[in-house]
């Protein structure tokens, strides 16, 4: 059952970016969010790590691609 669950989580993270690179043709301003927020959140959420400090490195990408999303859309 384990491994099954492994492989399923490996097989998500190219989902993920597949995903993100799909929506970011439509909207551009949407690359970093789609592409590494997503994976950082995805990360975040399924991660087989249970150190704090390498979660919140994940949150903090999401929230960084997130904040890069947003300037980009006000073309800042």
């Amino acid at each position: 059952m384990k491994k099954s669950v492994e492989l399923l989580y490996l097989f998500g993270i190219p989902l993920i970016f597949l995903f993100g690179i799909i929506v970011s043709n439509y909207y551009a301003f949407l690359l970093p969010v789609s592409t590494f927020g997503l994976f950082g959140l995805y990360m975040f959420l399924f991660s087989p790590f249970k150190k704090k400090y390498i979660r919140f490195l994940f949150l903090f990408v999401f929230l960084s691609g997130m904040i890069s999303s947003i300037f980009l859309y006000l073309d800042l």
